[in-house]
């Protein structure tokens, strides 16, 4: 994600009004009910070791250290995110059961089979395919033998639409690289790790984002009273192009599961 897109997506103001409707440490799709089921499908338990990469404002590490006693490595390559998730990890005394880091995705440094699970919810799009190759391939390097992977990300669905200077334009403002399935397929095949599941989730996709834009303007004066008009504008805006291109039918959630075989 370019530096100029972090600033304005995780701004204070922008992340305050995200989390009035998806709750305190959930900036993406679903939020706390998408946070309990990807913990479910993770099936941890308690002391187990977990890579959150794009951790935000914390949400995930947090509940899986309250609720399952997971230890959680959060990084995210904002900073402010970083901070804010930090001073929340203090607060609620989690500071011996999470650790939040600064940290491009591309980059990571940990020592092979470090983790028994690997999480993406919302993160992995932000980097190219060739990059996303990489990245799949290091983390089947952090997995233990037997440890899963999960992406809840946005998924590309070729259609005449993709090839529009309108779908170009809107990825590239948003620092999107989504790939496809088939891009999925490859690089899973290619890192060693084995696809388990995969699940279209358009359906829920579209009518979160609906829901979502529903509570921004049926709250507005709730709301404005908190952030900027001009951080209520964009937020909006934000959510009408999600909907538009997920009910397109061209760019919207998916699930992915693998594991590092035994």
């Amino acid at each position: 994600m370019s530096q100029l897109v972090e600033a304005a997506t995780y701004a204070p103001e922008w992340v305050r009004c995200v989390e009035k409707f998806y709750g305190v440490g959930f900036l993406s799709a679903g939020g706390k009910r998408t946070c309990q089921d990807l913990a479910q499908r993770l099936d941890l338990k308690a002391g187990d070791s977990v890579l959150d990469i794009g951790s935000g404002s914390g949400g995930m590490a947090f509940y899986l250290a309250e609720n399952v006693g997971a230890v959680v490595t959060g990084v995210d390559c904002s900073s402010s995110l970083v901070t804010l998730a930090k001073q929340r990890s203090e607060m609620k005394g989690l500071d011996d059961k999470v650790t939040f880091m600064q940290r491009d995705m591309r980059n990571l440094d940990f020592p092979p089979q470090s983790f028994d699970a690997i999480l993406f919810w919302g993160s992995i799009v932000h980097v190219n395919i060739d990059d996303c190759r990489s990245v799949l391939r290091r983390a089947y390097d952090c997995l233990k033998p037997g440890g899963k992977l999960i992406i809840q990300e946005l998924i590309k669905f070729e259609s005449v639409k993709t090839s529009t200077p309108e779908f170009k334009e809107y990825i590239c403002r948003m620092g999107y690289y989504p790939s496809t399935y088939s891009d999925y397929a490859k690089h899973f095949s290619s890192s060693g790790l084995k696809l388990l599941e995969f699940e279209q989730r358009r359906d829920f996709y579209i009518q979160d984002s609906a829901e979502t834009l529903d509570k921004l303007k049926s709250n507005w004066d709730e709301i404005v009273k908190d952030v900027s008009k001009d951080t209520l504008e964009r937020t909006v805006s934000f959510w009408e192009e999600k909907l538009y291109w997920a009910q397109e039918g061209v760019l919207y959630f998916c699930f992915l599961l693998a594991q590092r075989p035994l």
